[in-house]
């Protein structure tokens, strides 16, 4: 991965791992009545189809089938085995270690363990053979445009609509019940700011990404017309830049990339709007049809997009969902308040952490997201601080804990190296953690509902 600081899109589960799960039953959930808000119950979520409303003090909730209001309180990346681990390395694989092969016994325990603890999501890249439904549900990414680096220009190449659809299938194939589906993600943490989706460089953006592409490119070749149809001739263009041009087929990222004249600084946010418009538009378009019904949870943004990208990312969905690593024991107002105002639908943070020094994996926590604390008390005092304030703001509706198990002490397949786990890499629980997570997830029902928060009016 790169930067280190960021998560990977490309975690999965080996083949071999999902053949062998079972679909087992699990701890019996009673289906909650309607909730009033403000109630002091969590309610459990019964089966779909899933919806998003506002209550009569204008507070944002899920909605089951039967109409039972419920917060995704979830944890992600929960898998019998770490995805991918290096050779030589020690990582999580109890299904193997401490259950010896029976996947189902390791599925119950990893299930009640969540539930015991007020866990009703099963968050991304989870397996598919854990089974779902009495009152818990799960959420997808679907990769439509895959994973490469340069696929915010995917608009700009034929084919998008068939690839979005091709994968669509293969991923939802793995998922015939989906009655207990929460909703599905367009992707993660995709590059809107140009090399990635996390480093804000208004003097390097997707404009330049495209115009570095090799001449093969279908996108390099897109973006030099759409360039043309804007300022048609070269010299005009160089006279907005401020720049050298002579032809346009000599422009490349290079020639632009650092420069602030008034002129390219449109270019590039017109440009960048174009690209997010075709693209959430289509993925809306294509997942309405593959999955009538569906919610569609936006793309997690990785903490921050450009304005254009988050307006039409709310534009296609019902859920805005976004990646947000704590350096406090409380929310982000202004982060919250951005993308309340420009996506216009309610919230789910779809990954944050806190990590310890003390661990029993033997974490040293040289690379990965959010902040570092001394002991697991302070990790507990995190989860407690953020998830309690960050789930009193009436639009937030969710948030999912990155992740089911320490990361490998050696580094995982990118190198992250991490105690993000409520579990260590021997299955040993963080107990003291767990303790505020099941006192927390169960209060923060009652808190929504009866905030005296409201949603933000302002841009910060």
């Amino acid at each position: 991965m790169l930067p280190p600081a960021r998560r990977s899109a490309l975690l999965g589960l080996p083949l071999l791992i999902i053949s062998l799960m079972l679909c087992v039953p699990g701890p019996a959930r009673a289906q909650a009545g309607k909730a009033d808000a403000g109630t002091a119950t969590p309610k459990q979520p019964g089966p779909g189809p899933y919806s998003v409303k506002t209550d009569e003090r204008g507070v944002w909730w899920f909605h089951d089938g039967a109409g039972n209001r419920f917060l995704s309180m979830g944890v992600n990346n929960v898998t019998p085995a770490a995805w991918n681990p290096r050779p030589g390395t020690t990582y999580y694989n109890a299904a193997v270690r401490q259950f010896k092969g029976d996947m189902a016994a390791w599925a119950t325990a990893t299930r009640t363990l969540l539930q015991d603890h007020g866990f009703n999501t099963l968050g991304c890249w989870s397996a598919p053979g854990i089974p779902d439904g009495r009152g818990l549900v799960r959420t997808v990414v679907l990769y439509l445009v895959g994973h490469e680096m340069t696929r915010c220009l995917q608009p700009l190449r034929p084919g998008m609509e068939e690839m979005m659809r091709t994968n669509l299938r293969e991923m939802m194939a793995q998922y015939p019940d989906r009655g207990h589906i929460l909703g599905v993600y367009f992707d993660n943490e995709m590059p809107w700011f140009g090399r990635n989706g996390w480093d804000r460089n208004p003097g390097d953006t997707l404009l330049e990404t495209a115009l570095d592409l090799p001449d093969s490119d279908p996108a390099r070749g897109a973006t030099l017309k759409w360039l043309q149809e804007r300022h048609g001739t070269p010299a005009k263009a160089a006279a907005a830049w401020q720049v050298e041009l002579n032809t346009w087929e000599s422009l490349r990222g290079g020639t632009l990339r650092g420069r602030m004249a008034a002129g390219l600084v449109a270019d590039r946010t017109d440009f960048t709007a174009m690209l997010a418009d075709r693209f959430y538009t289509t993925a809306a378009k294509v997942v309405s049809a593959e999955l009538p019904g569906m919610l569609k949870l936006g793309s997690r943004f990785a903490g921050d997009a450009p304005d254009a990208v988050i307006r039409a990312a709310g534009a296609a969905s019902d859920v805005m969902s976004l990646n947000s690593y704590p350096m406090a024991y409380r929310s982000n107002p202004d982060q919250l308040a951005r993308f309340w105002l420009l996506g216009g639908k309610p919230i789910m943070i779809t990954e944050y952490s806190f990590r310890a020094r003390e661990n029993t994996s033997g974490n040293p926590n040289t690379r990965g997201a959010g902040m570092v604390v001394d002991t697991q008390a302070q990790r507990a005092e995190g989860y407690t601080g953020f998830v309690g304030d960050t789930m009193t703001w009436p639009m937030v509706i969710g948030m999912h804990w990155f992740e089911f198990a320490d990361q490998s002490p050696q580094g995982r397949f990118d190198g992250e190296d991490s105690n993000y786990g409520i579990v260590d890499v021997e299955n040993r629980p963080y107990t003291t953690l767990l303790t505020a997570m099941k006192a927390t997830n169960t209060a923060v029902f009652a808190a929504h509902g009866s905030t005296s928060r409201t949603t933000p009016t302002e841009m910060p």
